[in-house]
């Protein structure tokens, strides 16, 4: 029988929702807030008649099955038709992937899309807002991040734009990070060895972290330890030593110290618990 085996080396995505909402709009109402968000506040026209322009665009007269992006930064305007005012649903999204996602779309050209209905992002963009009407539970955290990257995924899909993806240095340098904490987290490495291997600051490696994750580099390195380590404790039979050793602690001591402040217990505890 043929083995085979591949690693994958994934560019890192950072992309979540803030907030969403609907709203039925009165004849030639205007949008009244601010029109200059910190988000990219995505739009989707349920029915009814409008129109929308942001900066340096024309207007757009738009109808039920179109969707506009409110851009970050980006002045806009939007206003109900006078005979038929639309109603509209808006998903906010924040994270340091969504601008580059959102330029490899035509969405980027117009910051609007004429009749998605029917598409595959039309489905997934409605199955995202229905999954936000759940409770936040973390089984629902993990839907409603499924149904984003569907979301965005078919947006590139079905309406691609002119944009090649090109990973952007931090995005580039994070992966790589990551790959070289999981392949090296075994050899006792520290954040030195990872500013040296790569020739960067403390402060820049923090930097990275900062825009593309939400915990530090230490926390990440010590993350993918632990993990590794009960992965071990559960389905190995080795010595507490011998697991220190194996995800990078040459004294067993210290290792029991680190793994019970993650797990909030020791690690002869926590096999013990699995076990029963």
């Amino acid at each position: 029988m043929e083995f085979q085996y591949k690693e994958r080396h994934p560019i890192h995505f950072d992309c979540n929702v803030k907030f969403w909402g609907q709203e039925q709009r009165e004849a030639n109402q205007i949008f009244e807030g601010n029109n200059i968000r910190q988000e990219y506040v995505l739009h989707y026209v349920i029915s009814g008649k409008g129109i929308f322009s942001s900066s340096n665009h024309k207007v757009a007269h738009l109808k039920a099955g179109d969707v506009f992006i409110l851009p970050k930064n980006v002045p806009c305007f939007y206003q109900a038709d006078e005979e038929d005012p639309w109603s509209y649903f808006w998903i906010g999204f924040t994270g340091t992937s969504v601008e580059q996602i959102i330029s490899l779309s035509s969405l980027s050209a117009t910051n609007f899309i004429h009749n998605v209905d029917g598409t595959n992002f039309e489905k997934s963009l409605k199955e995202l807002y229905s999954a936000l009407h759940e409770n936040d539970t973390p089984l629902n955290s993990l839907l409603v991040l499924s149904h984003t990257y569907s979301m965005l995924y078919y947006l590139l899909h079905d309406f691609p734009g002119k944009k090649k993806f090109r990973p952007n240095r931090v995005t580039e340098l994070y992966s790589s990070i990551e790959l070289f904490i999981k392949n090296n987290y075994s050899k006792n490495i520290n954040i030195s060895d990872i500013c040296t291997e790569f020739s960067i600051s403390r402060g820049y490696l923090n930097q990275i972290f900062s825009k593309c994750t939400n915990i530090s580099p230490q926390e990440y390195l010590m993350k993918v330890r632990m993990e590794k380590a009960k992965r071990l404790l559960y389905s190995s039979d080795y010595s507490i030593q011998t697991i220190s050793s194996m995800v990078g602690y040459n004294d067993p001591f210290t290792f029991s110290k680190a793994f019970k402040k993650y797990s909030q217990v020791s690690p002869s505890k926590y096999r013990e618990n699995i076990q029963q």
